[in-house]
């Protein structure tokens, strides 16, 4: 069985013939390395609305973010000759909630 194996040579993304490119090829890039995390995110917003009269209403509300609370990683270096090329850097925000009410007066002309 051959392998072939193939160098990525960053002067070959050089755009225009007056800047010289003195990077030396780098690895060939493996198929696991492009294979990204997923994103598992959930946001939810829970809102009960209580009319008290035609005109006033009351709405309370519970809403979270990340409620998974799954460490979602992203970022990276998108340089291709750097040695931390699409290593993760960052992730989401943890688990964030809030709850809070909204008191509606509407008046018709």
């Amino acid at each position: 069985m051959r392998k072939i194996v193939r160098w990525a040579n960053p002067c070959t993304y050089v755009y225009t013939a007056d800047v010289p490119c003195s990077a030396s090829p780098v690895a060939p890039i493996s198929r696991n390395l492009l294979n990204l995390d997923n994103v598992i995110d959930l946001d939810l917003r829970l809102t009960k609305v209580l009319a008290f009269s035609e005109h006033h209403h009351l709405e309370l509300f519970f809403e979270g973010y990340n409620i998974t609370n799954h460490v979602t990683k992203f970022g990276g270096n998108p340089n291709m000759i750097s040695p931390d090329f699409l290593i993760r850097t960052s992730a989401l925000d943890p688990r964030q909630t809030a709850m809070g009410r909204q008191v509606r007066f509407r008046r018709d002309v």
